[in-house]
């Protein structure tokens, strides 16, 4: 990481975009419609469910699917907002790049924050509560990755429409699209022969990855590894390491590639 991204200019600047990040973020529809759902589906779980493992698994589905969709549309729609201040914006002296850094920071504070309406009423009832915890957290970390990547479809796009297709298409590639083809290329005989490739192909992806997770950490949901595979039984032992160092890469990854590309910008 450039030495840059830590100076004390930058730090300040991101704190100032970041509060007024936070100032708008409350007009951003996708928030609304986020936390309505997050508030409803924990609501409505906790009544319908049975039994206490039921909610957990059905709560990993919307980390899964929901939360990383709202991430990347609400990442897009508040690099839109600024389109028409972005020339006044980056005329000032202060570094670009902590435009990008103050929205990421404070939407994926707003975003985890909505996040926990999802596991309260479950946390009020007392209905596993260290799972649930777990699965809030998950959903923390793909919020972080997601959002960086929705602003930085949200700087590379100047069509609000164009903005938001991008969006869609980077999470059904990422949610359907990857796992479609890790699970052609599981035929494939080489494949086969070395389950650790498979394996390493899964947990490159952090929606798999927090899968794996939460499936080894649900007691009712049966997993098993590779027969024989050593590797894959120590890689499964430090997945909350692996989860850490996944999600600052994915997460940097976007930020410094728009980093890069606002240092060309004419204004």
């Amino acid at each position: 990481m450039p030495e840059r991204w830590l100076s004390a200019p930058l730090v300040r600047a991101t704190r100032t975009y970041a509060r007024r990040e936070l100032q708008t973020v409350v007009r951003n529809r996708f928030l609304h419609v986020f936390s309505l759902i997050m508030a409803g589906a924990g609501t409505l779980l906790v009544t319908l469910s049975g039994s206490d493992g039921s909610v957990p698994v059905a709560l990993l589905q919307l980390v899964l699917y929901v939360v990383p969709l709202f991430a990347l549309l609400m990442g897009v729609s508040a690099a839109h907002e600024e389109l028409d201040e972005r020339a006044f914006l980056f005329s000032q002296p202060v570094p670009r790049v902590a435009a990008v850094f103050g929205q990421w920071l404070a939407l994926w504070l707003v975003l985890g924050l909505a996040q926990g309406l999802a596991v309260l009423p479950g946390l009020l009832t007392g209905r596993s509560v260290g799972a649930l915890l777990q699965l809030w957290l998950y959903g923390v970390l793909l919020g972080g990755i997601f959002t960086a990547w929705g602003v930085a479809l949200g700087y590379r796009t100047s069509d609000r429409a164009r903005g938001v297709i991008s969006g869609l298409l980077v999470w059904f590639g990422a949610l359907v699209l990857y796992d479609l083809a890790a699970l052609m290329l599981s035929h494939v005989g080489f494949i086969q022969r070395v389950p650790e490739l498979w394996v390493a192909l899964l947990m490159v992806n952090p929606l798999d990855a927090v899968r794996l997770s939460a499936l080894t950490s649900m007691q009712d949901v049966p997993f098993t590894t590779p027969e024989g595979s050593r590797l894959v039984e120590v890689w499964l032992s430090v997945l909350p390491l692996w989860l850490i160092a996944l999600t600052g890469f994915w997460t940097a990854l976007p930020l410094w590639l728009t980093s890069r590309r606002l240092d060309h910008i004419e204004v």
